[in-house]
């Protein structure tokens, strides 16, 4: 349906991926280009910044959202192993005092790839990304997430 609906109006999805090292302006270009051809601007930063809001949620704001609910256990797998090896890593405190209790939702976890590419595969599903097109900005960055991302099967 929506493909007909793009021909139908002679709609062409603008797709454009920009990629290169560090630093080198993907970012600043991948905005301009947004900016004039009136397509969204889709970063890896952007994907992440969801994962973990959604992360921090409590269970009973979550519901029944399955994938929300596997994303938050496995972000919090991820800052239990990180707190133990912080714990095992500073030791036994000093005589008479206590070590301060480590908050687990300031440390800095890695987002399973996993989950990225189904964040990523959501947000390029999108009806503005779909019939506009989209600047997708620095990722993949490998041949192995691009086959996760835009194949079926990798």
């Amino acid at each position: 349906m929506n493909k007909e609906f793009n021909e139908y109006r002679e709609l062409n999805p603008v797709k454009i991926y920009i990629t290169g090292p560090p630093a080198s302006g993907k970012s600043f270009y991948s905005q301009k280009l947004a900016k004039y051809y009136n397509i969204p601007h889709v970063t890896i930063k952007e994907i992440t910044d969801k994962a973990l809001a959604i992360s921090l949620k409590e269970a009973e704001d979550i519901g029944e959202n399955e994938f929300e609910l596997e994303i938050k256990t496995k972000c919090d797998e991820l800052r239990e192993a990180m707190a133990e090896k912080m714990a095992e890593a500073r030791g036994d405190p000093p005589e008479g005092e206590e070590w301060p209790e480590i908050d687990r939702s300031k440390l800095p976890i890695r987002v399973p790839d996993d989950i990225l590419y189904r964040l990523l595969k959501e947000a390029l599903s999108r009806n503005d990304c779909r019939n506009r097109g989209y600047v997708l900005d620095g990722f993949p960055r490998t041949n192995k997430d691009a086959k996760y991302i835009f194949l079926q099967k990798p």
